[in-house]
């Protein structure tokens, strides 16, 4: 850990302390018998009688000290330490801030504040004032890293001729300087110096033991550094130690921490116990640093928790860690430590899978990177590849890889070597060209497996070999590569994990062997295990991918026996894995963090190709979003944050007979739920009716989805054959139903195979359709999706004809001019009962988030949705912005609704593509429909493609008029689709065939 942060130059330990006594300058020498382990000078502007030449009064405040100077004897000597006009011109603006940052990074004014010392100031001739300036120009100096003039500074006004109280803080100095140099001999034997000097007061000696026991420690002298850090816990459990500074005990649990850290290291037996204990010392040090608002203590020790929680493979923790790091770094600016930040935050989701977001990071992270370390960037390069190359991005992977590789291979670290070479494989397999030839690269990386490097980097490499060797067909050869994998290089990620299990799982059914049964359990049981610690958005494109390869290929096999037992097996587990994919930790989320993501989806949108800090901090804002749902809505202090476990609503999931069993409950006679599973031939339909699971093969997924896009193109080119499309492909994906004459009510749950073409329409042009049919994102009820409605009869309209925005592209958006006439519309059709309708101006980001809006039995929005199929992460609804919030429009994020807690009974999306999002295996679109369910939204009219304006106020209004009439959400919809139908202008499903209805549960 320790090594980490001097890799970057991340420790500053201060050697002055906030106090609240002053002196004047001949107390100096007065209490050297109580030395201050730490000073600070504050200053004030005083009138010394002339109004054009004010005193700069200099006051030596002094904490430590058992007895402090009574202010009052200042006073009466008249002796303050003063400044000259002279000395002021040079010295107020180093001195001003100084006294506003002493730790800031700017290196500017320290090597002014050298320059006007080493020009202006002699040893032989120096006052007690000019004293105080090297000081304070020495440690400004040390704080920016400039350890050369700090040591000059030191060397010119050496600490056995400064002022006594002075001497043992420049010593300290010195030492420091030798410890961050790397220099342990020397910074050892000024350290003990100080500690065995019986002179010195107790807070000089503590803090001379914590840096002690570091540069022990980092000399690798284990045992003495322990002995260091004992002594210094005793000195702060004895009776001074409330003398003791908070920044050094701080300092003491950080150093005890890297203790535990080395200990690991050299005894891998215990490595568990020993890490455990080094982050128990480090959440003592973050809570400490917590408390004294010690923000930059805080930067260090989030750094040093989230390397250790990575160490221990929880990257979750170790995200959040980094994430409130990259927060408190944007108040308290560092670029060295951003760039390091940036790469561990890139690291952390490129082992999760996250890699998009990787990516991202990964450019931010090259941007900072220093131009004098090559290596750094080649690795970050390399890792950006593999993020473009596995997001299915190739066209600027080529010269990235060309770059890691030739920045990595020289030399003799292996890890870096193996990073390289897992890139340029993987290009090799995608056809992109690379530096040497792929079986070149092969063997290369054969030699390395063995070399110690990183646990995830091996089972990488490892699970790369296997696949090469499986792929060629040597099928012995890889099963061997991923036997010597031990069981904790197997789960070093989920991710990993799967992919390894996967790989085997082929290996045994390509052998015909007996053991593939059980395998696939314990696999299946794995991932169970990885799902009941996730929450939804925890799980990544890559891992939902893997995951569905696995079970394409299990459930394949289980398919195969199709027995009243194995299909009962299958049905139950289909209904688990759609619980525990859509599952959420729900929690309140404040007003400013959606204005928040909603300010940076809007500048997002209005920018095009989004600029690299705007993906940035709205990745960082949604991440920060997701974590509060992990961390702050369970704990509320750091110390405690790494104990939480997603366990809240995992513990009320039903398991695999329980779901099934619970199903079967709730279904009447000719009611049957259907789950599709995807499959290598054809794509089967599972039916479960209330005693009955029966197994049915429909068309190949090739064929459906070629079929789902001819009918859509079909529809959205008006053609004569569009409804002739849609029953054709109905009839295909329902024929289960259809051949099952007592089924009067079909219930589709889960993902369907294909996702571009309304089901609601689908089953509208049968001949012959279902008495009912209902679309469900969750099969049963948990404490995940408990029925949050509402119980106001209250139904509210918010309407935007036009964006009130000035310039960008929210303001390039067509009018909607039939907004308003849509709202009078469904205000006739609910005649005389009142409903709220909010309209341009009124329809605002605040009035969407209000109580009134959430809690309202209807809520109905026609506005703009803003889906880009090219780039389906930027979602949002257009809406004007409250004027407390700016002035123009806004573009809601699903994230800020999906954590509102919306608890319409109805709500109809009126807007193009609100049913459209980035899509998942397994689980559907991340879209505005989605979020409102998530959010606790009990039903969701939205549409799958764009809209026609005028037509769908009409499709409104038909919709209303049979809710009012008496008929439910499902019911409403095949009216409104049936009244479209019988119109001449709208009769083509090109106005009606693109909206669908879900509801949240059975």
């Amino acid at each position: 850990m320790k090594a980490i942060l001097r890799l970057t130059l991340w420790i500053f330990i201060s050697c002055w302390v906030v106090a609240h006594a002053t002196a004047c300058s001949d107390a100096i020498d007065a209490q050297s018998s109580q030395t201050p382990n730490a000073v600070r000078w504050q200053f004030t502007e005083a009138n010394s009688g002339t109004s054009n030449s004010p005193a700069l009064v200099l006051s030596v405040v002094q904490l430590e000290l058992a007895q402090p100077v009574d202010n009052s004897t200042c006073a009466e000597k008249g002796n303050p330490i003063s400044l000259d006009a002279q000395q002021q011109a040079l010295w107020l603006p180093v001195l001003q801030h100084y006294v506003a940052d002493p730790f800031s990074a700017d290196k500017d004014l320290p090597k002014k504040a050298y320059s006007a010392l080493t020009e202006t100031v002699s040893l032989a001739s120096m006052s007690p004032s000019e004293a105080v300036l090297a000081a304070i120009t020495a440690e400004l100096l040390f704080n920016t890293y400039q350890f050369e003039l700090a040591t000059d500074v030191l060397t010119r006004f050496p600490p056995s001729v400064m002022p006594q109280a002075l001497a043992p803080v420049m010593t300290l100095l010195k030492g420091k300087i030798y410890l961050r140099q790397r220099e342990n001999t020397e910074a050892i034997q000024i350290f003990k110096s100080l500690v065995n000097d019986d002179s010195l007061s107790v807070v000089v000696q503590f803090k001379a033991g914590v840096l002690l026991g570091e540069a022990y420690l980092d000399d690798n002298q284990v045992n003495a550094g322990r002995l260091a850090l004992s002594n210094s816990e005793a000195l702060l459990e004895g009776p001074d130690g409330h003398l003791l500074a908070n920044d050094d005990i701080i300092t003491l649990y950080d150093n005890v921490g890297f203790l535990y850290i080395k200990l690991a290291q050299q005894t891998p037996e215990t490595a568990d116990y020993n890490l455990s204990e080094a982050l128990r010392y480090e959440r003592k040090a973050l809570a400490a640093a917590e408390k004294d608002n010690n923000i930059k203590q805080q930067i260090t020790i989030h750094s040093n928790i989230a390397w250790l929680q990575s160490r221990r493979q929880d990257f979750n923790a170790s995200q959040y860690h980094l994430l409130t790091l990259l927060v408190l770094l944007q108040s308290h600016e560092d670029p060295d430590l951003e760039a390091f930040t940036y790469q561990n935050v890139s690291t952390v989701y490129f082992r999760l899978g996250e890699y998009n977001k990787a990516a991202a990071y990964l450019h931010g992270a090259i941007e900072r990177v220093a131009d004098n370390a090559p290596k750094v960037k080649a690795e970050l390069q390399c890792r950006l590849a593999q993020s473009l190359m596995r997001s299915g991005v190739t066209t600027s992977a080529a010269p990235l890889v060309r770059a890691c590789y030739e920045g990595l291979m020289t030399g003799t670290v292996y890890e870096k070597q193996a990073i390289a070479l897992v890139a340029s494989l993987e290009a090799a397999d995608l056809g992109i060209a690379t530096p040497v030839a792929a079986d070149a690269l092969t063997e290369q990386l054969k030699q390395l497996v063995n070399e110690e490097i990183d646990v995830s980097l091996k089972t990488e490499a490892v699970l790369k070999l296997a696949d090469i060797a499986y792929q060629r067909g040597a099928i012995n050869e890889a099963s061997d590569w991923l036997a010597s994998l031990s069981d904790e290089q197997v789960q070093v990620t989920s991710l990993l994990a799967v992919k390894v299990r996967k790989r085997q799982y082929e290996i045994l059914l390509k052998r015909g062997d007996a053991e593939s049964d059980a395998y696939a359990e314990a696999t299946h049981a794995m991932i169970i295990s990885q799902l009941r610690a996730m929450s939804g958005n925890d799980m990544s494109a890559a891992w939902r991918h893997s995951v569905n390869d696995f079970y394409t290929l299990w459930l394949a096999q289980l398919m195969e026996k199709n027995t009243p037992a194995s299909n009962a097996y299958l049905a139950g587990n289909l209904l688990l894995l759609n619980e525990l994919n859509i599952r959420q930790q729900p929690f309140s989320l404040d007003a400013s963090r959606q204005q928040r993501l909603n300010a940076l989806n809007t500048e997002r949108f209005d920018s095009g190709v989004a600029p690299l800090a705007v993906r940035l901090q709205q990745l960082l804002e949604v991440d920060l979003l997701r974590h509060a749902s992990m961390f702050a809505s369970k704990t509320t202090t750091s110390e405690q944050v790494n104990e939480v476990t997603a366990d809240g609503m995992s513990q009320t999931l039903c398991d695999i007979q329980g779901c099934l069993t619970q199903v079967q409950a709730s279904l009447g006679a000719g009611e049957r739920v259907v789950l599709y599973v995807p499959a290598e031939q054809h794509i089967r339909a599972v039916v479960i009716s209330a005693d009955t699971v029966t197994l049915h093969a429909i068309a190949p997924l090739q064929t459906l989805v070629a079929l789902a896009e001819e009918a859509a193109l079909s529809v959205m080119q008006r053609r004569q054959d569009a409804e002739r499309r849609l029953q054709t492909l109905a009839e295909q994906l329902f024929a289960p139903m259809l051949t099952e004459d007592s089924a009067s009510t079909w219930i589709v749950a889960g993902h369907v195979p294909v996702n571009t073409v309304s089901l609601n329409a689908l089953v509208a042009s049968l001949p012959s359709p279902p008495a009912a049919f209902k679309r469900v994102m969750s099969s049963t009820r948990t404490a995940n999706n408990q029925n949050m409605a509402s119980d106001s009869a209250a139904i509210r309209v918010l309407a935007t004809q036009q964006i009130n925005a000035q310039s960008g592209e929210l303001a390039a958006l067509d009018a909607l001019l039939w907004a308003k006439v849509e709202a009078e519309q469904i205000q006739a059709a609910f005649a005389p009962q009142p409903i709220d309708v909010l309209l341009n101006n009124a329809a605002t980001d605040d009035a969407l988030f209000s109580e009134d809006t959430r809690q309202a039995n209807i809520l109905h929005i026609a506005a703009h949705n803003i889906y880009d199929p090219t780039e389906p992460d930027v979602v949002g609804l257009a809406l004007n912005q409250a004027s407390a919030n700016g002035t123009g429009g806004t573009l809601i994020d699903i994230r800020a609704i999906e954590h509102s807690g919306f608890a319409n009974n109805l709500v109809f999306l009126n807007a193009c593509d609100t049913a459209n999002g980035r899509d998942f295996d397994g689980v559907g679109s991340l879209s505005l429909a989605r979020a409102f369910l998530q959010s606790g939204a009990q039903t969701v009219v939205a549409t799958k493609w764009p809209i026609v304006d005028r037509a769908s106020g009409m499709f409104a209004a038909h919709f209303y008029r049979a809710i009012q009439s008496g008929s439910n959400a499902e019911q409403a919809l095949n009216l409104a689709i049936a009244g479209m139908q019988s119109s001449r202008r709208y009769k083509h499903p090109y106005y009606w065939a693109g909206y669908e209805l879900t509801q949240r549960h059975l």
